[in-house]
């Protein structure tokens, strides 16, 4: 009896539709998925026709670094690129993941990629280590092979040749990852279908950004790797940018607040947030003068993450980055708040020390600003009402008190209204 409930069960499996199939197999990991194809016959031809193929070097052999290992790697994939083309079979996305270190090397995932696009690839990522004095991505190809491209996806590449000369009609999504350009002139991104770009931890000295549809702009990365941004036709009117910087373990300079208001100003179109994390090695130099005259850029929400050090001192660094920008509204979440499963607990003393800098009396509900910021009026708080899904007016009175739990407020956030 139970060996019939077995043979049932597996002759289910098998009279899946492949469609059903091959989307579990997308579920699974590459190794998981390509052990799927000794179920049946039908998950054996599901596999073999799959129209997602991702090929990482890290599933080839136990030392995926080795140069045979590489080479036995590309020479797989390559007959399964061949034997998608001898059936007339179309992809819908093409992942490599490589380490090159050689030029035949280079030339046989060059082969790989191009062929993948003229498969009718959608989405293309490519994960490549590089190596200084040897060739690199990307590929030589004609514009036409881009014109299916809807989604990209490149980690540590050098992006110069590729956005020098070539454009993407139909490209909407474009991650850079670890990637960077040594011009000096900077890259062109040329899309007019371009609707989410994210520089993630690359080095990008310039970029002119041809991108009317843009509908949001990721940065994240070093606090000294801004980018310096050109639009060239008129970005879209709505549109928002989420910035993340982080500052680990060398000196931070507050001059280089200057540097943030050019790149703010650059992305004014946009409805702006950021977060600064700041680490417990960093020096902080106070190096900054502003022009409190000059007009500040708007930021829609602003997350802050310091170490003890200096939430417990003064509150000169948060003067500096709120006198940068006119920030509506300072968010925080309250397990950043308590920073639990570490040896110390800031509870209320991040909070304090923003009430410190806005010069806000606790004792008062809705608080008018007596503070040094040029053109703060009012500071409100306020705390994310889970159950309504919506903000509710806090007691800053209610928010220090000790014998007020704040477990269930999961989100608060500072309201400011400026002149």
């Amino acid at each position: 009896m139970k060996n019939r409930k077995t043979i049932d069960a597996a002759n289910g499996v098998s009279q899946l539709p492949e469609a059903v199939i091959q989307h579990i197999q997308s579920l699974l990991s590459v190794k998981q998925a390509a052990q799927t194809s000794i179920l049946s016959k039908s998950w054996h031809n599901a596999w073999s026709t799959r129209p997602n193929l991702d090929f990482d070097q890290r599933h080839c052999g136990r030392d995926y670094r080795r140069y045979c290992d590489v080479r036995g790697f590309l020479e797989s994939a390559k007959k399964t690129i061949q034997r998608y083309e001898e059936s007339n079979l179309n992809i819908k996305s093409f992942s490599l993941s490589m380490d090159r270190r050689d030029i035949d090397i280079r030339v046989l995932g060059d082969e790989l990629t191009a062929k993948a696009l003229k498969l009718g690839a959608s989405e293309l990522s490519l994960s490549v280590c590089l190596y200084r004095g040897f060739p690199i991505f990307p590929v030589t190809l004609n514009a036409c092979e881009f014109r299916n491209l809807k989604v990209m996806r490149l980690e540590w590449l050098d992006i110069d040749p590729l956005y020098s000369d070539y454009e993407f009609p139909c490209l909407k999504v474009l991650t850079l990852t670890r990637c960077f350009s040594k011009k000096a002139v900077g890259i062109r991104i040329s899309s007019p279908s371009l609707e989410c770009l994210t520089f993630a931890h690359s080095i990008i000295l310039r970029a002119t950004l041809d991108v009317p549809n843009i509908r949001k702009f990721n940065f994240s990365g070093c606090y000294n790797t801004l980018p310096s941004l050109a639009f060239g036709r008129s970005a879209s009117s709505d549109w928002v940018s989420d910035l993340s910087f982080e500052c680990g373990k060398n000196d931070f300079k507050t001059s280089w607040f200057i540097e943030l208001e050019k790149f703010l100003e650059q992305l004014s179109p946009s409805k702006v947030s950021f977060s600064l994390e700041i680490g417990s090695d960093v020096e902080v130099v106070f190096d900054y003068a502003r022009d409190i005259w000059r007009p500040k850029p708007v930021v829609e929400n602003l997350t802050v993450k310091l170490p003890p050090k200096f939430i417990n001192g003064d509150s000169k660094l948060l003067e500096c980055l709120f006198g940068s920008c006119e920030t509506k509204y300072v968010t925080q979440h309250w397990e950043d708040l308590q920073r639990r499963g570490r040896s110390w607990s800031t509870d209320h003393s991040f909070l304090k020390l923003v009430c410190k800098t806005l010069k806000v009396d606790v004792s008062e509900n809705c608080c008018r600003n007596t503070s040094r910021l040029p053109g703060l009026e009012e500071v409100n708080v306020e705390c994310f009402e889970e159950t309504l899904a919506k903000w509710r007016p806090l007691y800053l009175k209610t928010l220090f008190d000790a014998s007020t739990s704040l477990q269930d407020k999961q989100l608060i956030r500072f309201r400011l209204k400026w002149r």
